[in-house]
């Protein structure tokens, strides 16, 4: 992976504005439309190893990167059993450990909201909630009575006062989007709250294998990773095709951008023979305007624009 990147005066790489992208191997920064790209971290010692959800805490300003790992919690039917959170400086790209959260199973995105972070536990068909300030997990929201992988959940998204989560559904039912009353699940109360008695949930009948909840303009986007599809979710439909592994998607001022990966086998993904891109698509038409290569990095997970 090219480490090309702006840098400050003292020979340091420099961010700023820019799109960050979690992948098998690590985090990467790239500044459009050059088409450098410098890997914040790395880290590809273990195969169940990789970085995936990427959300911003408004109060300080970091991108919060989550990582899977195993700290030690027992397995349960997934390669990774618990997450490392990193707290990355967008201006200088240094990045530093911010916290453990154990017993997460195959986390895919995260969300924060004030200085709570959510992530998607899609093993235990749950999400955790773990407060920035006393570092810890304060509540787990458990979706239906089952802790198993059935709604696999992958997608997070702080919208108004609602909590959305994506719910792929494996591809036995149609995807659906998940809201969830953002004054209940944060305030104080029991530590276990079941979802069904506050949740809404919009099926996004026909599509399925689903990742991704990003609002563009007023519209909320999501797309459908093995069809290689960006739709829409109301009503559901098909925006545009770039095909490929479509996983990760971005607004920023100069489109929408959207993560590429080699479609490949679970066992595979982590390749560094395999090339991911990011590119970017503008209205009106949905039009290829940039296109970024990131080579070697196994498979693209999330995007982040700042």
């Amino acid at each position: 992976m090219s480490q090309a990147a702006s840098s400050q005066s003292d020979g340091s790489p420099r961010g700023d504005a820019g799109l960050f992208v979690t992948t098998s191997g690590g985090v990467l920064f790239c500044r459009p439309p050059a088409s450098g790209v410098h890997v914040v971290i790395a880290d590809r010692t273990r195969r169940w190893t990789g970085f995936f959800g990427l959300a911003r805490h408004a109060r300080t300003g970091a991108v919060i990167a989550a990582r899977r790992y195993r700290l030690g919690t027992r397995q349960v039917r997934k390669h990774s059993t618990d997450v490392i959170l990193h707290a990355i400086d967008p201006r200088t790209l240094t990045h530093e450990q911010i916290g453990e959260v154990r017993d997460v199973h195959d986390v895919h995105q995260i969300e924060v909201s004030g200085d709570l972070v959510f992530l998607t536990d899609t093993g235990l068909n749950r999400i955790h909630v773990w407060d920035l300030e006393r570092g810890e997990t304060v509540r787990i929201i458990e979706v239906g009575p089952e802790r198993d992988d059935i709604n696999h959940l992958n997608a997070l998204l702080a919208d108004g006062d609602d909590l959305l989560v994506g719910m792929n559904n494996r591809g036995r039912l149609d995807a659906a989007v998940m809201r969830l009353p953002l004054a209940v699940i944060g305030a104080a109360g029991d530590h276990v709250v079941a979802a069904a008695p506050i949740a809404t949930v919009t099926p996004l009948t026909p599509f399925v294998h689903t990742h991704d909840l990003e609002r563009y303009g007023s519209g909320l986007l999501a797309c459908a990773s093995r069809t290689g599809v960006v739709l829409r979710t109301d009503p559901p439909g098909v925006l545009f095709s770039p095909g490929g592994w479509v996983r990760g998607l971005a607004a920023a001022e100069e489109g929408l951008w959207v993560g590429i990966s080699t479609p490949a086998e679970r066992a595979d993904r982590h390749s560094r023979t395999l090339d991911g891109e990011v590119r970017c698509y503008r209205e009106p038409g949905w039009i290829e305007s940039a296109r970024i290569v990131l080579p070697g990095v196994g498979q693209v997970h999330d995007l982040l624009a700042v």
